[in-house]
């Protein structure tokens, strides 16, 4: 688990926990995650399965949740950095292996929260008993040269708790 802690502009305080668990005793798993605070405040999330489980499906998803860090940092845009990660994956593994992709970026400045998702399963938003599903029908990054992310938007409220999983967990079901 990591915590982050600071402060909001107007001087509010905010704390975001991430935590991590395995659906399966694999040797070696093929999700990657990341958590990255940016310059202007903003809190991101990634969420990355390659395709498969195995040595080469955990450094496909390391690979592209390194190269969203980097570029992230870098100053680009979240959409510019993904349509580049889904261009490289696919020119390098020629559209036969892919990755999921869910991106979550925070901005409590202005109670907001972003939601980028690539072939990945549902994410869900939890406050109190009420439960907020966000799916989408898009590819995984990787499997075409040119696959757009769908965005979802959702206004932050005192208390939302966030859970993103791969497809490995979420079909346990």
């Amino acid at each position: 688990q990591q915590m982050r802690e600071s402060l909001n502009e107007d001087g509010s305080f905010r704390r975001l926990l991430v935590g991590h668990a395995s659906g399966k005793k694999e040797q070696v798993s093929g999700d990657s995650w990341g958590v990255q605070e940016l310059e202007d405040g903003r809190m991101v999330q990634i969420l990355c399965d390659g395709m498969g489980s195995g040595e080469l499906a955990m450094q496909q998803s390391r690979l592209a949740v390194q190269l969203l860090q980097t570029m992230l940092t870098g100053g680009l845009s979240v959409r510019l950095s993904l349509n580049i990660i889904n261009t490289i994956l696919s020119f390098q593994y020629g559209g036969v292996r892919f990755s999921t992709m869910d991106v979550a970026v925070w901005n409590p400045n202005h109670n907001k929260l972003e939601l980028y998702k690539y072939g990945s399963a549902p994410s869900f938003i939890r406050n109190g008993r009420h439960v907020t599903v966000y799916d989408s029908e898009s590819l995984p990054v990787g499997i075409l040269p040119r696959v757009e992310a769908t965005l979802l938007e959702h206004e932050i409220a005192e208390g939302d708790l966030l859970v993103m999983m791969s497809d490995g967990l979420y079909e346990l079901n």
